[in-house]
Protein backbone atom coordinates (compact mmCIF):
# COMPACT_ATOMS: atom_id res chain seq x y z
CA UNK A 1 0.00 0.00 0.00
CA UNK A 2 1.82 3.33 -0.94
CA UNK A 3 1.30 6.65 0.69
CA UNK A 4 2.05 8.17 -3.00
CA UNK A 5 0.31 7.07 -6.34
CA UNK A 6 2.46 9.13 -8.87
CA UNK A 7 0.86 9.73 -12.66
CA UNK A 8 3.28 10.12 -15.10
CA UNK A 9 4.35 9.67 -19.03
CA UNK A 10 7.13 7.43 -19.24
CA UNK A 11 8.76 9.64 -21.66
CA UNK A 12 9.39 11.47 -18.16
CA UNK A 13 10.45 9.21 -16.72
CA UNK A 14 14.02 10.27 -16.01
CA UNK A 15 12.82 13.56 -14.97
CA UNK A 16 10.34 12.28 -12.35
CA UNK A 17 12.83 9.82 -10.87
CA UNK A 18 15.24 12.34 -8.96
CA UNK A 19 11.45 13.69 -7.02
CA UNK A 20 10.32 10.31 -6.70
CA UNK A 21 13.38 9.60 -4.78
CA UNK A 22 13.38 12.73 -2.50
CA UNK A 23 10.09 11.77 -1.83
CA UNK A 24 11.22 8.30 -0.51
CA UNK A 25 13.54 10.20 1.32
CA UNK A 26 11.22 11.30 3.60
CA UNK A 27 9.90 8.35 4.67
CA UNK A 28 6.90 8.16 2.08
CA UNK A 29 6.04 4.78 0.38
CA UNK A 30 5.71 6.01 -3.77
CA UNK A 31 4.17 3.62 -6.47
CA UNK A 32 5.25 5.28 -9.58
CA UNK A 33 6.88 2.74 -12.47
CA UNK A 34 4.16 0.63 -13.22
CA UNK A 35 5.40 -2.99 -11.94
CA UNK A 36 2.81 -4.58 -14.62
CA UNK A 37 4.11 -8.65 -14.72
CA UNK A 38 2.83 -10.47 -17.59
CA UNK A 39 -0.64 -11.51 -16.77
CA UNK A 40 -1.76 -8.99 -15.03
CA UNK A 41 -4.66 -6.96 -16.02
CA UNK A 42 -3.59 -3.27 -16.43
CA UNK A 43 -6.50 -1.47 -15.41
CA UNK A 44 -7.19 -3.30 -12.35
CA UNK A 45 -4.03 -3.19 -10.98
CA UNK A 46 -3.76 0.54 -11.31
CA UNK A 47 -6.92 0.95 -9.60
CA UNK A 48 -5.94 -1.27 -6.71
CA UNK A 49 -2.99 0.93 -6.38
CA UNK A 50 -4.58 4.41 -6.79
CA UNK A 51 -7.65 3.38 -4.40
CA UNK A 52 -5.36 2.74 -1.77
CA UNK A 53 -2.45 5.84 -1.81
CA UNK A 54 -3.39 8.78 0.27
CA UNK A 55 -2.39 11.51 -2.21
CA UNK A 56 -2.35 10.74 -6.02
CA UNK A 57 0.95 13.18 -7.42
CA UNK A 58 0.40 14.07 -11.17
CA UNK A 59 3.20 14.99 -12.75
CA UNK A 60 2.06 17.52 -15.82
CA UNK A 61 4.69 17.77 -18.51
CA UNK A 62 4.35 18.55 -22.42
CA UNK A 63 4.13 14.59 -22.87
CA UNK A 64 1.18 14.00 -19.82
CA UNK A 65 -1.20 16.59 -20.71
CA UNK A 66 -1.47 14.51 -23.91
CA UNK A 67 -2.43 11.38 -21.93
CA UNK A 68 -6.08 9.70 -20.84
CA UNK A 69 -4.64 8.39 -18.22
CA UNK A 70 -2.79 10.79 -16.75
CA UNK A 71 -5.94 12.97 -16.94
CA UNK A 72 -8.22 10.13 -15.46
CA UNK A 73 -6.13 9.35 -12.62
CA UNK A 74 -6.40 13.23 -11.65
CA UNK A 75 -9.53 13.37 -11.72
CA UNK A 76 -9.26 10.34 -9.58
CA UNK A 77 -7.06 12.38 -7.12
CA UNK A 78 -9.56 15.74 -7.70
CA UNK A 79 -13.00 13.70 -6.56
CA UNK A 80 -11.46 12.68 -3.25
CA UNK A 81 -9.41 15.52 -2.88
CA UNK A 82 -6.28 13.61 -2.47
CA UNK A 83 -4.50 15.41 -6.14
CA UNK A 84 -1.36 17.14 -5.77
CA UNK A 85 -0.41 18.23 -8.87
CA UNK A 86 3.37 19.15 -9.90
CA UNK A 87 4.69 20.64 -13.42
CA UNK A 88 7.59 19.87 -14.97
CA UNK A 89 6.86 21.79 -18.24
CA UNK A 90 5.33 25.41 -18.30
CA UNK A 91 2.48 23.69 -20.22
CA UNK A 92 -1.54 24.78 -20.33
CA UNK A 93 -2.63 22.09 -17.82
CA UNK A 94 -6.43 21.10 -18.90
CA UNK A 95 -8.99 23.32 -17.49
CA UNK A 96 -10.20 21.04 -14.91
CA UNK A 97 -7.32 21.17 -12.58
CA UNK A 98 -6.16 24.66 -13.23
CA UNK A 99 -8.19 25.88 -9.85
CA UNK A 100 -5.36 23.41 -7.81
CA UNK A 101 -1.84 25.53 -6.87
CA UNK A 102 1.21 23.77 -8.23
CA UNK A 103 4.56 22.96 -7.47
CA UNK A 104 7.00 23.70 -10.22
CA UNK A 105 10.40 21.83 -11.38
CA UNK A 106 11.40 22.93 -14.48
CA UNK A 107 14.90 22.14 -14.24
CA UNK A 108 14.66 18.47 -13.47
CA UNK A 109 16.66 16.09 -14.13
CA UNK A 110 19.02 18.53 -12.15
CA UNK A 111 18.78 19.70 -8.81
CA UNK A 112 15.67 19.95 -7.12
CA UNK A 113 14.38 23.57 -6.22
CA UNK A 114 14.56 23.62 -2.29
CA UNK A 115 11.99 25.97 -1.57
CA UNK A 116 9.59 23.95 -3.90
CA UNK A 117 10.19 21.15 -2.51
CA UNK A 118 9.20 21.71 0.99
CA UNK A 119 6.22 23.01 -0.03
CA UNK A 120 5.78 20.36 -2.15
CA UNK A 121 6.59 18.15 1.06
CA UNK A 122 3.77 19.86 3.23
CA UNK A 123 0.81 20.09 0.53
CA UNK A 124 1.59 16.17 0.76
CA UNK A 125 1.67 15.73 3.98
CA UNK A 126 -1.18 18.11 4.24
CA UNK A 127 -3.75 15.54 2.23
CA UNK A 128 -2.41 12.58 4.37
CA UNK A 129 -2.88 13.97 7.61
CA UNK A 130 -6.68 15.37 6.56
CA UNK A 131 -9.26 13.52 8.43
CA UNK A 132 -12.04 14.43 5.80
CA UNK A 133 -14.99 11.61 5.62
CA UNK A 134 -13.52 8.93 3.23
CA UNK A 135 -10.23 10.22 3.03
CA UNK A 136 -7.56 7.69 3.34
CA UNK A 137 -5.59 8.84 6.22
CA UNK A 138 -1.63 7.75 6.93
CA UNK A 139 -0.40 8.27 10.12
CA UNK A 140 1.60 11.55 10.44
CA UNK A 141 5.51 11.58 8.85
CA UNK A 142 7.74 14.20 9.79
CA UNK A 143 8.82 16.59 6.40
CA UNK A 144 12.10 18.36 6.29
CA UNK A 145 11.21 21.36 8.29
CA UNK A 146 10.03 19.81 11.00
CA UNK A 147 13.01 17.59 11.05
CA UNK A 148 14.90 20.71 10.67
CA UNK A 149 12.95 22.55 13.85
CA UNK A 150 13.57 18.98 16.04
CA UNK A 151 17.68 18.79 15.23
CA UNK A 152 17.95 22.27 16.27
CA UNK A 153 17.88 20.94 19.59
CA UNK A 154 20.52 18.31 19.44
CA UNK A 155 23.06 20.93 17.75
CA UNK A 156 25.13 21.49 20.84
CA UNK A 157 25.36 17.53 20.90
CA UNK A 158 26.69 17.86 17.45
CA UNK A 159 29.47 20.57 17.87
CA UNK A 160 30.95 18.26 20.32
CA UNK A 161 30.71 15.27 18.18
CA UNK A 162 32.31 17.39 15.76
CA UNK A 163 35.20 18.53 17.53
CA UNK A 164 36.26 15.10 18.34
CA UNK A 165 35.60 14.19 14.87
CA UNK A 166 38.67 16.07 13.68
CA UNK A 167 40.72 13.83 15.72
CA UNK A 168 40.29 11.00 13.27
CA UNK A 169 41.29 10.18 9.91
CA UNK A 170 39.08 11.72 7.29
CA UNK A 171 40.35 9.96 4.51
CA UNK A 172 39.31 6.66 5.14
CA UNK A 173 35.42 8.05 5.84
CA UNK A 174 35.73 9.39 1.89
CA UNK A 175 35.59 5.35 0.46
CA UNK A 176 33.10 4.63 -1.85
CA UNK A 177 30.76 2.36 -0.57
CA UNK A 178 31.10 -1.16 -1.68
CA UNK A 179 28.87 -3.17 -3.36
CA UNK A 180 26.76 -5.92 -1.60
CA UNK A 181 28.45 -9.14 -3.39
CA UNK A 182 25.32 -10.96 -3.31
CA UNK A 183 23.06 -7.80 -4.52
CA UNK A 184 21.53 -8.03 -8.56
CA UNK A 185 20.55 -4.97 -10.54
CA UNK A 186 19.06 -5.86 -13.83
CA UNK A 187 19.44 -3.05 -15.85
CA UNK A 188 17.37 -1.59 -18.82
CA UNK A 189 18.19 -3.46 -22.09
CA UNK A 190 19.67 -1.07 -24.97
CA UNK A 191 17.45 -1.81 -27.80
CA UNK A 192 17.25 -0.62 -31.34
CA UNK A 193 16.11 -0.01 -34.28
CA UNK A 194 12.38 0.79 -33.43
CA UNK A 195 10.24 0.98 -30.48
CA UNK A 196 9.06 -3.03 -30.83
CA UNK A 197 13.16 -3.60 -30.21
CA UNK A 198 12.35 -1.36 -26.82
CA UNK A 199 9.44 -2.89 -25.77
CA UNK A 200 10.96 -6.29 -26.45
CA UNK A 201 14.27 -5.33 -24.04
CA UNK A 202 11.40 -4.04 -21.30
CA UNK A 203 9.90 -7.28 -21.11
CA UNK A 204 12.82 -9.40 -20.89
CA UNK A 205 14.53 -7.18 -18.06
CA UNK A 206 10.98 -6.94 -16.37
CA UNK A 207 11.18 -11.14 -16.63
CA UNK A 208 14.28 -11.66 -15.32
CA UNK A 209 14.01 -9.79 -12.22
CA UNK A 210 10.91 -11.34 -11.16
CA UNK A 211 12.67 -14.46 -11.57
CA UNK A 212 15.39 -13.69 -9.41
CA UNK A 213 12.61 -12.14 -6.94
CA UNK A 214 10.64 -15.19 -7.08
CA UNK A 215 13.87 -17.58 -6.35
CA UNK A 216 14.85 -15.90 -3.53
CA UNK A 217 17.76 -16.42 -2.85
CA UNK A 218 19.35 -13.24 -4.34
CA UNK A 219 18.84 -9.24 -3.49
CA UNK A 220 17.26 -7.56 -5.96
CA UNK A 221 16.96 -3.96 -6.71
CA UNK A 222 13.83 -2.55 -7.37
CA UNK A 223 13.28 -2.07 -10.95
CA UNK A 224 12.71 2.06 -10.17
CA UNK A 225 16.31 2.24 -9.11
CA UNK A 226 17.85 0.45 -11.54
CA UNK A 227 15.82 1.58 -14.58
CA UNK A 228 16.21 5.26 -13.40
CA UNK A 229 20.23 5.22 -13.26
CA UNK A 230 21.87 7.25 -16.23
CA UNK A 231 22.50 5.66 -19.38
CA UNK A 232 26.31 7.37 -19.69
CA UNK A 233 27.23 6.42 -16.54
CA UNK A 234 30.12 3.23 -16.10
CA UNK A 235 29.26 -0.18 -14.79
CA UNK A 236 31.61 0.14 -11.82
CA UNK A 237 30.01 3.46 -11.01
CA UNK A 238 26.51 2.33 -11.48
CA UNK A 239 27.63 -0.75 -8.79
CA UNK A 240 28.41 1.71 -6.26
CA UNK A 241 25.38 3.65 -6.96
CA UNK A 242 23.19 0.85 -6.76
CA UNK A 243 25.00 -1.23 -4.18
CA UNK A 244 24.74 -3.92 -6.08
CA UNK A 245 27.70 -6.18 -6.82
CA UNK A 246 26.60 -8.01 -10.11
CA UNK A 247 24.92 -6.00 -12.33
CA UNK A 248 22.62 -8.31 -15.82
CA UNK A 249 22.52 -5.78 -18.56
CA UNK A 250 22.98 -6.16 -22.76
CA UNK A 251 20.82 -5.10 -25.90
CA UNK A 252 18.49 -6.44 -28.09
CA UNK A 253 18.73 -5.90 -31.92
CA UNK A 254 15.64 -6.50 -34.78
CA UNK A 255 16.57 -7.57 -38.15
CA UNK A 256 14.65 -8.91 -41.15
CA UNK A 257 16.05 -12.32 -40.22
CA UNK A 258 15.13 -12.03 -36.56
CA UNK A 259 16.39 -11.03 -33.30
CA UNK A 260 19.51 -11.05 -31.28
CA UNK A 261 19.57 -10.82 -27.79
CA UNK A 262 22.76 -10.47 -25.71
CA UNK A 263 23.12 -10.59 -22.26
CA UNK A 264 26.16 -10.20 -19.73
CA UNK A 265 26.69 -10.29 -15.94
CA UNK A 266 28.91 -7.80 -14.81
CA UNK A 267 31.04 -8.71 -11.51
CA UNK A 268 31.85 -5.75 -9.26
CA UNK A 269 34.77 -7.13 -7.05
CA UNK A 270 36.87 -8.10 -10.40
CA UNK A 271 35.33 -4.94 -12.21
CA UNK A 272 34.84 -7.33 -15.37
CA UNK A 273 32.20 -9.20 -17.19
CA UNK A 274 31.85 -12.65 -15.60
CA UNK A 275 29.52 -14.35 -17.61
CA UNK A 276 27.85 -13.62 -21.11
CA UNK A 277 25.40 -14.81 -23.76
CA UNK A 278 23.63 -14.69 -27.05
CA UNK A 279 20.58 -15.57 -28.51
CA UNK A 280 19.38 -15.45 -31.79
CA UNK A 281 15.38 -16.25 -32.50
CA UNK A 282 12.51 -16.00 -35.12
CA UNK A 283 9.10 -14.59 -33.58
CA UNK A 284 7.75 -17.98 -33.32
CA UNK A 285 10.18 -19.15 -30.39
CA UNK A 286 10.47 -15.51 -28.39
CA UNK A 287 8.81 -16.82 -25.89
CA UNK A 288 10.70 -20.21 -25.32
CA UNK A 289 14.14 -17.86 -25.50
CA UNK A 290 12.95 -15.29 -23.12
CA UNK A 291 12.67 -18.33 -20.54
CA UNK A 292 16.03 -19.83 -21.23
CA UNK A 293 17.27 -15.94 -20.63
CA UNK A 294 16.24 -16.04 -17.47
CA UNK A 295 17.34 -20.26 -16.73
CA UNK A 296 20.63 -18.78 -17.98
CA UNK A 297 20.92 -15.71 -15.51
CA UNK A 298 20.15 -17.28 -12.57
CA UNK A 299 22.57 -20.32 -13.31
CA UNK A 300 25.43 -17.72 -13.39
CA UNK A 301 24.66 -16.24 -10.34
CA UNK A 302 24.20 -19.83 -8.84
CA UNK A 303 20.72 -18.98 -7.68
CA UNK A 304 19.00 -22.04 -8.61
CA UNK A 305 16.51 -22.06 -11.63
CA UNK A 306 13.01 -20.96 -11.80
CA UNK A 307 10.92 -19.60 -14.87
CA UNK A 308 8.91 -16.68 -14.31
CA UNK A 309 5.60 -17.70 -14.67
CA UNK A 310 4.02 -17.89 -18.48
CA UNK A 311 2.57 -15.78 -20.34
CA UNK A 312 1.21 -17.18 -23.64
CA UNK A 313 2.95 -19.43 -25.93
CA UNK A 314 0.89 -17.71 -29.15
CA UNK A 315 3.56 -15.59 -30.47
CA UNK A 316 0.65 -13.25 -32.30
CA UNK A 317 -0.80 -12.80 -28.48
CA UNK A 318 2.58 -11.92 -27.19
CA UNK A 319 2.91 -9.36 -29.97
CA UNK A 320 -0.79 -7.51 -28.70
CA UNK A 321 0.70 -7.82 -24.50
CA UNK A 322 3.79 -5.74 -26.32
CA UNK A 323 1.30 -3.65 -27.97
CA UNK A 324 -0.78 -3.21 -24.79
CA UNK A 325 2.39 -2.08 -22.67
CA UNK A 326 2.97 0.85 -24.93
CA UNK A 327 -0.35 1.81 -24.67
CA UNK A 328 -0.08 2.26 -20.82
CA UNK A 329 1.46 5.63 -21.39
Amino acid sequence: MADIFVSYSREDRVRVFPLVEALERQGWRVWWDREINPGDRFEERIEAEISQAGVVLVIWSRHSINSRWVRNEALEGLDRDILVPVRLDDVRVPVAFRTTQFASFLHLPGMLNEAEFHNLVDAIQAKLDSDAPGRYVRPRRFGLRQSARMGAALVAVLVVFFGLWQWFDRSSMQQPQLAQPDRVAVLRLQAAPDETARRIADDIAERIRASLVSVGSVAVVPRAAAWGVPDNQGLVELSARLGAGQLIHGSVNRGAEGTRIENRRFDAATEATGWSRQYEYTEEAVLEVHDAISRDVQASLNAGTQSAAPLTRDAGAYRKYLQGLQQLR
